[in-house]
């Protein structure tokens, strides 16, 4: 996954998740956010973007602005 900053359209700035989803391969995929490394699922939608018949590209924000907190994290956990 990849992990940046983008603005939050507020004067701030929010992490955010881009990872790529394997079609039909029985895996969870739970984009998840923190900012004391306990993890929570992001509670933001996941923008799906079809790739192939197998792959497709997901991209999700943190519900969190990094101004209203002094450190976030970001991390996808796969499950199958």
């Amino acid at each position: 996954p990849s992990v940046t900053m983008v603005p939050d359209g507020q004067g701030g700035n929010r992490l955010r998740i881009e990872y790529l989803r394997r079609i039909g391969a029985g895996l969870t995929y739970t984009p998840e956010f923190s900012s004391d490394m306990t993890w929570s699922a992001a509670t933001q939608p996941v923008t799906v973007t079809p790739i192939d018949s197998t792959w497709e590209r997901c991209i999700v924000d943190d519900s969190q602005s990094t101004t209203s907190t002094a450190k976030r994290f970001g991390r996808v956990r796969v499950q199958w």
